[in-house]
């Protein structure tokens, strides 16, 4: 055969029934029938309808995976794990928590805050209390109360804030006076 269609005619050899399984290049492969028991007639099967999944932690909210599989396979994708469920949908752990309260996608937020510097001395305020900030070696968790930072030296520095699955991690730079 000149093209790479799957044949679907029978043939019969030792008798059993065999089919035709691929016939790629004019060499067929052939195999028993019953190896196939789902095919339905002719040996030609309707695609499996795929759905797009998100799996999340159900104790922090935070999206662990997302992908697409069988629709009749998605209750599978948490692997068995009690701490995690699926939702239907495609949410990027970049972008997207899971609201426990509603057990909804949400987009993350970023961080609110407003800086205040004096000589030496860094004020943060406004972090929600949970943020992890790092900062000249140094790490620490925010309260509810503004985060006072004392530098040896001026000079600029880097400031990354990241822990709450609600909000996106990032980085900014701050300079200090002496």
């Amino acid at each position: 055969m000149a093209d790479e269609t799957t044949a679907t005619t029978e043939i019969e050899a030792d008798d059993e029934e065999y089919g035709v399984v691929s016939s790629k290049d004019d060499l067929p492969f052939v195999m028993p029938m019953e190896e196939f028991p789902e095919l339905p007639e002719g040996g030609i099967q309707e695609p499996v309808p795929l759905v797009k999944f998100t799996v999340y932690n159900n104790e922090t909210g935070r999206v662990t995976q997302f992908g697409e599989c069988a629709a009749d396979e998605l209750e599978f994708q948490d692997q068995d794990e009690p701490h995690l469920t699926v939702i239907e949908g495609v949410y990027h752990f970049d972008d997207y928590y899971v609201d426990l309260a509603t057990h909804e996608p949400r987009e993350k937020q970023n961080y609110l805050y407003r800086l205040e510097t004096t000589p030496l001395t860094l004020t943060i305020i406004g972090l929600p209390a949970g943020t992890k900030l790092a900062v000249a070696g140094m790490a620490l968790v925010t309260d509810e109360e503004a985060t006072e930072i004392d530098f040896d030296v001026p000079g600029t520095h880097e400031i990354s804030l990241s822990g709450l699955v609600s909000h996106h991690n990032t980085s900014f730079e701050v300079t200090i006076d002496g």
